[in-house]
Order: C-alpha cells, then structure tokens, then sequence
C-alpha cells in the first residue's frame, strides 16, 4: 500500500510518500516506511501514523456489512415489523418553526412576492404551492389534507372527489 502524508505544519509543502508492504497470505505487515522523511531510517512518525490509520481501518466493519438502516422507506418495513402504516404516518410533519430573525422574515416576506418556487427554505413555509406538475400528486394532496382527513378512509375519497 502507498500513502502520501500532509506535513503536520507546513500544510502547503509536498506530502510525504509512505509505504508498506503486506503478507496478505499471514496477515502480516512486512515493512512500512517513510521514503521522504530524514528520520526514515527509525521513528519516523508518518510511517507510525499510516500504520496505526491501516490498523484502525481493519477493525471497522466493510461497507457491505453494515446495514444502510437509514435510507430504508417506512413502507418497507410493513408485514415485518409493521402491520400497517396509517396516512398520518406517511404524511409529513408539520414544522412548528417561526422566524427568529428579521433577516430571515425579511428574506420570506421577499421570495413570497416574487413567487419564487426552487428555494429550500420557502418550501418548508405552511403556504408554499409547487409551480410544476406536483402540486396535483397524491403526495402532496395527502401532505396538505391530512390533519383534517384524521385516518379517514371515506374522508380522503371524499375529499379526492370533491378535488378532482
């Protein structure tokens, strides 16, 4: 394996070269030096730091291992940990977050009149509208519908009807 080492205080300079060899038959390490370094020839730290960084990697578990818990969708958990998952679940909560600064009221207030649609911040606002083709998805009409609709299956058809 090679490395190349960032100076500890001269950040800008040329990085140190590191290498070490690998008996991956043993597991063992066979040599790791530094080919860059004056103290190469014994106690050079950047050696020490590449092994111990080598070492520290091959106790953690390989990506593949490692189950991706948090990308997983809510709906796919249902028949195994779930029975069911209601409307409520599936809609997005409503954040409950005012405007502290007079920066950020004022940056609204702006985006508002201007009817700006691709801001991050404005979509998180109660009474942003979509300009494109969502607007009309089930999504967005269960996320706007859904503190009124209470889990009502005859309530969301009602409301579909009444909609469409």
């Amino acid at each position: 394996m090679m490395c190349k080492i960032c100076p500890e205080h001269k950040v800008r300079s040329s990085s140190y070269n590191v290498t070490m060899v690998i008996d991956e038959d043993k597991g063992e390490i066979v040599s790791c030096q530094c080919l860059d370094c004056a103290a190469s020839a014994g106690g050079c730290k950047h050696a020490v730091a590449f092994l111990m960084w080598t070492k520290r990697r091959t106790e953690e578990p390989s990506c593949t291992e490692v189950e991706c818990f948090w990308k997983k969708p809510r709906l796919s958990r249902v028949g195994t940990t779930l029975k069911y998952v209601t409307v409520e679940q599936l809609c997005k909560q409503a954040l409950q977050c005012e405007a502290k600064t007079s920066l950020c009221t004022e940056f609204l207030h702006e985006g508002r009149k201007r009817k700006i649609t691709n801001c991050e911040l404005l979509r998180f606002q109660p009474d942003f509208k979509h300009s494109d083709v969502r607007q009309f998805s089930f999504h967005n009409f269960l996320m706007q519908a859904s503190d009124k609709l209470n889990n009502n299956v005859e309530k969301v058809l009602g409301s579909l009807q009444i909609h469409l």
